[in-house]
């Protein structure tokens, strides 16, 4: 479902936002507000347990106050290896693209090549050229179409790809 917010965006005012953000449907506190109020009640039964006399002794606050001191230093170590195996990642990501791109067959490095070695002014040797080219982009678009959603979608059977001139006899 669409919801219409053209009406509270107009109204620049901050009573205007503060609309827009508390409506709720589609509101994106709508989406965090069971979250927050279960981590806002744990965390008030937590500090309550801590912070009253009634519920810990000094001995249990201390170890409470160690393993926080643990969670903590092993929430560093976490951080610092997460931000490791991100870079990681992405230093693969990008090789991996980087890869694809080289490896792809582009057509014009193949035509610079045809029009070297099919040499000749005459009518022959352009239509050679021509209808060599015209054989290659013929392929990509064959090989692309099973690579990209947006070429299928243009060309869905071999009849929309002769209908565009790709592929002419």
């Amino acid at each position: 479902m669409t919801v219409s917010y053209g009406s509270n965006v107009a109204q620049t005012s901050f009573i205007g936002i503060l609309r827009l953000l508390l409506r709720w449907k589609g509101s994106a506190w709508k989406n965090a507000s069971i979250e927050l109020l279960i981590w806002s009640l744990l965390y008030a039964v937590v500090s309550i347990i801590y912070r009253t006399d009634w519920f810990l002794t000094e001995y249990q606050k201390d170890v409470f106050e160690n393993i926080k001191y643990e969670l903590k230093e092993r929430r560093l170590h976490a951080h610092v290896t997460l931000v490791f195996f991100l870079g990681f990642f992405a230093k693969t990501a990008a090789t991996r693209w980087l890869n694809i791109m080289e490896n792809m067959g582009y057509i014009e490095r193949h035509a610079h090549i045809i029009g070297s070695y099919v040499q000749g002014d005459d009518e022959h040797a352009r239509l050679m050229r021509r209808a060599m080219v015209r054989w290659m982009c013929l392929a990509q678009v064959l090989v692309f179409r099973d690579l990209s959603v947006r070429t299928r979608k243009r060309y869905p059977d071999m009849e929309s790809i002769i209908k565009a001139g790709s592929a002419q006899w």
